[in-house]
């Protein structure tokens, strides 16, 4: 099964990896060591978009009876060591906006994405499940979530330093979900 949902800058894989997190998040269900929904990430895990989705997914299944469980980050950390070394890169404005002062005073933005389908720089975002995944059903559960209308509230209400980073999903009747 394949889902997408497009949302700028980031990309979701669920599956699992062998590669130790950067997170877990358990949104405030501390007690909980069960990792049931493992998601790897782009740039996203550096602006706390993936910490936000995350939470609020463990917060409804909660709220729907499921027992609390957690969730593993792997973000990128690209543009810290592309300014870092002189080099350059392409990142998303949420991760530009984590990142230290001193960084951004280091940086030079070319050109900034827009919403527009023409825009080379968009940058969709897709769910994709993989075909050997653990636990499907949470995955499938965490897709359905995240295209409903309280998962595109958390990716449109999400901000750093102020500033709405994602728009929502477009509706797309033709999706098979």
């Amino acid at each position: 099964m394949r889902f997408s949902i497009i949302l700028q800058g980031i990309t979701f894989s669920l599956s699992a990896h062998a590669v130790d997190p950067a997170a877990v998040y358990s949104a405030g269900h501390n007690e909980t060591h069960n990792v049931a929904l493992r998601i790897g990430n782009g740039d996203a895990g550096r602006s706390g978009l993936i910490e936000v989705l995350a939470n609020g997914f463990i917060q409804a299944k909660v709220k729907n009876g499921s027992q609390p469980f957690a969730y593993i980050a792997y973000p990128i950390q690209a543009l810290t060591a592309a300014i870092t070394l002189n080099e350059y890169t392409i990142t998303d404005r949420g991760t530009f906006l984590s990142i230290s002062r001193e960084l951004q005073n280091q940086t030079t933005i070319y050109k900034a994405a827009t919403d527009d389908p023409s825009d080379p720089l968009l940058n969709p975002a897709h769910i994709l499940i993989g075909k050997g995944a653990k636990n499907e059903k949470m995955a499938d559960e965490f897709t359905q979530w995240a295209i409903s209308a309280d998962g595109q509230q958390v990716i449109t209400s999400f901000k750093k330093n102020g500033q709405q980073l994602y728009t929502g999903a477009p509706a797309n009747k033709t999706a098979q979900f």
